[in-house]
């Protein structure tokens, strides 16, 4: 038996899972974890505590349970959130928390800087997307304004993969997916580090160290031998340089396809557009190599999703109060939310406006409105901040089909709502993660199928179910669509008057 393990490490949790190569599901385990929110527009999370001792223990448990043998296991795959900025110094030890990808949005100044001194054609032409909160270049230039003595320290500017990575095999990687969110410091119109741009903010001087660019399913090398002691595996099995958790849960999804839209379910959303077709540039979107060779990728993202659900249990929900118990009550709120209509800018937001001081933003509010209302206006809110999305991704490429996956289609209220409110047929997949996705292409890399074998064997595992999408609750979600779109832009300037707060 050849047994395959995926490890996927997000925002709150890390999972890992064991595949045959044949498609057999084996076992699936995980640990929850939070992220640090030290200030308003912060989110952060420790390397060593949270990332690779939960990856330590989700393959301990794995190994534990016994559900394959350790000689057989012949691939490994690891997608993280993406992109971080982790500072290492000179011996490879992380100098503070990392900095996490979109939903920390700090950097507007140094996003402002980068924009102005570089100028929006270069920035376009160079980068292929304009700098926003899920570019990791301005946070590295905060960290250098900000903490100057950790700037000084630092010899590495690393994501979450490429760390992880490091620790499995001792080699230093980064996946072309992921790569152009380093933009000023790495260039998409070359597919290689600026070092105009590097000598320029940064300094060769320092002696900054940067990693090597391969394709997320290439072998990054053999898992090392400290790592295989810890994690109770035998050394040398190879293991993938990996990418960002939405690209494999996009695999886990079978929605690498042309003409398909990925949506991932998580605490945010993120959107993978698969494409033959080379994109480049986006003054909205994120463009970038795909998974191989060929293939490219246009991404975007909203900042809030089952976060903003989790921060409704948090706060406004009885103490123990579970993802069903949410649910249940918005269940009983009808199509509309009795008249709520929710902005879910609740950490800022990334495609397709682009604006971290953006803010979320409840209209419609009576007395006679409860709970169940605001909890399912919600997951309206979120649904039409993805058909804002899907419209301006098929102003690019044209009509695309909807696959859905993630901790959101768990449930399946929301995806029904937002099938209704894009007036779209969706497909979703079940039984899919990250961590599958990570297996699968673990499997792809050590060379054991190909990808097209890959894509069945994500459909066998996945289990998919369509959704169609109901006319009468499109009527009523067409007219509040139209006020959610309205929203931003009556009260932009309110709400940047209050970030400056």
């Amino acid at each position: 038996m050849e047994v395959l393990i995926g490890i996927d490490i997000g925002t709150y949790s890390v999972k890992a899972t064991a595949i045959t190569s044949k498609g057999e599901w084996l076992g699936s385990t995980s640990s929850r974890h939070e992220i640090s929110i030290p200030a308003h527009g912060y989110a952060e999370q420790d390397a060593e505590g949270v990332w690779w001792n939960g990856l330590v223990k989700v393959i301990h448990e794995l190994v534990d349970k016994g559900v394959f043998k350790t000689a057989d296991v012949k691939g490994i795959g690891v997608s993280t959130l993406s992109p971080c900025v982790l500072p290492l110094d000179e011996n490879n030890q992380p100098l503070r928390p990392a900095i996490l990808y979109g939903v920390d949005v700090r950097a507007g100044k140094q996003i402002e800087r980068f924009n102005r001194e570089l100028g929006d054609a270069v920035v376009l032409q160079r980068y292929g997307q304009r700098m926003s909160s899920q570019t990791a270049g301005p946070k590295i230039l905060w960290i250098k304004e900000n903490q100057p003595d950790i700037f000084q320290k630092a010899r590495r500017f690393v994501p979450a993969t490429t760390y992880m990575i490091y620790r499995l095999t001792g080699r230093w990687t980064l996946d072309q997916y992921v790569a152009p969110s380093y933009a000023p410091f790495f260039r998409m119109d070359t597919m290689d580090w600026d070092l105009e741009m590097i000598d320029r903010y940064i300094g060769k001087e320092d002696g900054f160290w940067w990693p090597e660019i391969l394709w997320p399913v290439d072998v990054a090398g053999g898992l090392k031998e400290e790592a295989a002691q810890f994690l109770r595996l035998p050394e040398g099995i190879p293991v993938i340089t990996g990418s960002a958790d939405a690209l494999s849960e996009s695999v886990s999804g079978a929605a690498i396809q042309n003409g398909n839209m990925f949506i991932m379910y998580g605490s945010s959303i993120i959107f993978i557009a698969t494409t033959k077709e080379a994109v480049k540039q986006s003054e909205m979107f994120w463009p970038s190599p795909g998974m191989v060779e060929g293939e490219w990728a246009l991404a975007g993202g909203m900042s809030t999703a089952g976060s903003l659900v989790r921060w409704i249990i948090d706060e406004f929900y009885p103490e123990g109060a579970t993802y069903e118990d949410f649910f249940n009550r918005a269940r009983t709120s009808p199509p509309g939310s009795n008249g709520l209509v929710m902005l879910p800018y609740f950490s800022g937001e990334r495609t397709p406006v682009s604006d971290p001081d953006a803010r979320g933003i409840i209209i419609g509010l009576t007395l006679k409105h409860n709970l169940a209302d605001i909890s399912r206006a919600a997951l309206e809110g979120v649904a039409y901040g993805i058909r804002h999305n899907v419209e301006e991704f098929e102003k690019v490429l044209g009509d695309l089909n909807l696959v859905g996956a993630g901790g959101g289609v768990t449930d399946p209220l929301w995806t029904q709502i937002i099938s209704d409110v894009c007036k779209k047929e969706q497909k979703t997949m079940l039984n899919t993660n990250a961590a599958i996705g990570d297996a699968l292409m673990a499997g792809m890399g050590a060379g054991l199928f190909s990808r097209e074998d890959m894509n069945e064997l994500a459909i066998s595992i996945g289990k998919p179910k369509v959704i169609l999408p109901d006319n009468k609750n499109f009527k009523i979600y067409d007219k509040h669509y139209q006020i959610y779109k309205s929203l931003y832009g009556s009260t932009k300037e309110l709400a940047h008057k209050l970030a400056g707060n």
